[in-house]
């Protein structure tokens, strides 16, 4: 019971339309008109410590476990602790992870800041031990997501401990970290996801408490999403089929003659264009919108949501190639990566939502990896910058937040920014974190206070780096 509510709380998203979409908006997929919301323009609200409450029953599991099973259990809190609190950190910098969750069992309820170089070692840490765990092959119950099986919950693992290497490319240079013989241990000698079916993802279905967040039965206001020109354009430049999958023709363009098979009638918005501009644009119906696959109300099971997907992973393996990691064939991890993510959509895309559009088929997939604009070709830049493209199409309304990550770690792709629109205080950039929660300053004063003038000479704002991002 315990691991269920963990693994739920860890992976379902809020029902709330803008909980849904929001990273969406911040990472440049999507905009809306109904109404200004924050993200779509910059404004970050205060960070959440909400990680370490879903975390406090990982002891209680791994303590009420059987003998028998307590392992694939210490591996599975290992895991989650891993995972919560390296995403925590993306959103601040320092936090708290030698001391967390040991209010109760020793008492220490104002908890001390680990370093973010610090708490990565610590993930690492974890997931090794997760690693560990799981190798003993011992299956467990309560896992809504894998089954508990735990030869796949190794793979994942080390999935996601390549996806935090590769987020320290910047310092793969730091002995003490080993960024490189780490990539390659697990390139060389760890078993990984080999299939979209061994994604770590959530399955949404027919069920009340079940459907797929965006479903019109639960989110009313989806309707006046639009997709940005950052994912259309490159969408068509790329001449790739996910258009017709992702999104509807703009109804203006149909009008006039163009039909759902051609690129030209999905057109694109500045999503930093002023408000005015962009709800004049809808009501005129001069956008491209949602696909209705993700609204409709008899495709209530939409698509799963992915956490850790093959997909993404090699895309990751083939970056660290390039970077000169490990030995290996980058370009054929990045063939791989395409093809798993065109799948991915194709499988989760019921027929009648495509009639009449071009299909993603093998041959299209084969054809779309020699044109000139997707093939593995180019120095390392142009190779990385199509790695990083890649991922920025998966992420569309999946991995949530994992957009705003990578573009703030690779700057690729280029995201719109109007100075004249922008509610950052910086006008010129995206925020790079969010601020400490105001409790912490109520109940963690001291610990808090020194992590900040470790960090960021004691200012608590949106646009100071982290040392994950410092060169």
């Amino acid at each position: 019971m315990l691991a269920t509510g963990l693994l739920i709380g860890m992976t379902k998203q809020d029902q709330e339309y803008g909980s849904f979409i929001d990273h969406n908006f911040l990472s440049k997929h999507a905009l809306t008109a109904e109404l200004i919301r924050d993200y779509q323009y910059n404004k970050f609200a205060t960070g959440s410590f909400g990680a370490y409450g879903n975390l406090r029953n990982v002891n209680k599991m791994i303590e009420n476990a059987a003998e028998s099973v307590r392992p694939s259990y210490e591996g599975l809190g290992a895991f989650i602790r891993a995972y919560q609190l390296f995403y925590l950190s993306l959103d601040l910098g320092d936090i708290p992870y030698s001391e967390a969750s040991l209010g109760e069992s020793e008492g220490i309820v104002k908890p001390k800041y680990d370093t973010q170089k610090e708490v990565m070692q610590h993930v690492l840490r974890d997931l090794d031990l997760a690693n560990e765990r799981f190798a003993l092959n011992i299956p467990f119950d309560g896992d809504p997501l894998l089954n508990g099986n735990p030869i796949n919950w190794m793979k994942v693992v080390n999935a996601f401990k390549i996806k935090v290497l590769i987020n320290l490319h910047v310092h793969e240079a730091d002995v003490e970290l080993k960024v490189k013989e780490q990539f390659a241990e697990l390139l060389n000698q760890r078993i990984l996801l080999e299939k979209n079916e061994e994604n770590l993802q959530l399955v949404y279905s027919n069920k009340g408490s079940q459907i797929y967040p965006f479903n019109d039965l639960n989110a009313r206001s989806n309707g006046y999403v639009m997709l940005s020109s950052n994912l259309v354009d490159s969408l068509k430049i790329y001449r790739d089929n996910r258009l017709f999958y992702f999104a509807e023709p703009a109804v203006y363009m149909t009008s006039q003659g163009k039909t759902k098979d051609d690129f030209n009638a999905y057109v694109s918005i500045d999503p930093s264009s002023p408000f005015n501009e962009i709800t004049k644009l809808y009501d005129e119906k001069k956008y491209t919108g949602l696909n209705n696959r993700y609204m409709a109300l008899n495709n209530p099971a939409g698509e799963p949501i992915v956490r850790i997907g093959y997909a993404e992973q090699c895309f990751n393996i083939a970056e660290g190639i390039e970077r000169g990691w490990a030995q290996g064939d980058a370009k054929a991890y990045y063939e791989k990566g395409v093809r798993a993510a065109m799948s991915f959509v194709k499988a989760n895309t019921p027929a009648e939502f495509v009639k009449e559009r071009p299909a993603i088929s093998d041959d299209f997939i084969d054809s779309y990896l020699k044109s000139p604009k997707a093939s593995y070709i180019g120095d390392r830049a142009t190779k990385l910058n199509k790695i990083f493209q890649q991922k920025y199409f998966i992420y569309f309304l999946q991995n949530p937040w994992d957009g705003y990550y990578e573009n703030r770690r690779t700057d690729f792709p280029r995201l719109p920014i109007n100075p004249n629109t922008n509610m950052n205080q910086v006008v010129s950039q995206l925020p790079k974190r969010w601020t400490y929660p105001q409790n912490e300053y109520n109940e963690n004063s001291a610990n808090i206070k020194e992590a900040l003038q470790r960090q960021y000479s004691g200012k608590d704002d949106n646009n100071d780096l982290m040392w994950l991002l410092k060169k």
